[in-house]
């Protein structure tokens, strides 16, 4: 009798959990429907608030058209930059030329906080030892994580 009930009770388990996972299944079988899209053409929605909008954009970008500045090198010692203004997205490139054997430091570029305190953004390493003159150029981002 005890081999009976020993042999019984996982029966009777494996009987209630199949039970429990039939009835714990959706009702029918639900397929999912993939659509080929590998050969189809992408084509936007016509929405009058978007064309109006790009349109917008378009009038704004030809009235204000880029205009690239001539150069004009600013000198300070062995140090030169090509212009005295930049346009956002425009790199700024300095050339560092003339370093004597002895000459050693490194160039702070720094960003405003306000009218009267300014901060260092970025510094460049220079040694007269290793090389004489060398370029550099600087691409300033915007960065809402940094704040500016």
């Amino acid at each position: 009798m005890n081999k009976g009930i020993i042999i019984g009770i996982p029966i009777i388990i494996a009987v209630i959990i199949g039970i429990l996972a039939v009835s714990m299944m959706p009702e029918g079988s639900e397929k999912m429907e993939v659509e080929d899209t590998l050969d189809k053409e992408i084509r936007p929605e016509d929405n009058p608030e978007i064309e109006k909008k790009i349109k917008e954009i378009e009038k704004i970008a030809d009235e204000n058209e880029y205009e690239v500045l001539p150069r004009e090198w600013q000198i300070s010692g062995p140090f030169q930059v090509d212009r005295t203004q930049y346009a956002l997205g425009e790199k700024i490139f300095i050339r560092i030329g003339g370093l004597q054997f002895q000459d050693i430091g490194q160039i702070a570029v720094m960003k405003p906080l306000n009218d009267t305190h300014k901060e260092v953004y970025l510094t460049i390493p220079f040694d007269g030892a290793k090389k004489d003159a060398f370029n550099y150029y600087l691409d300033p981002q915007l960065s809402a994580v940094r704040g500016y």
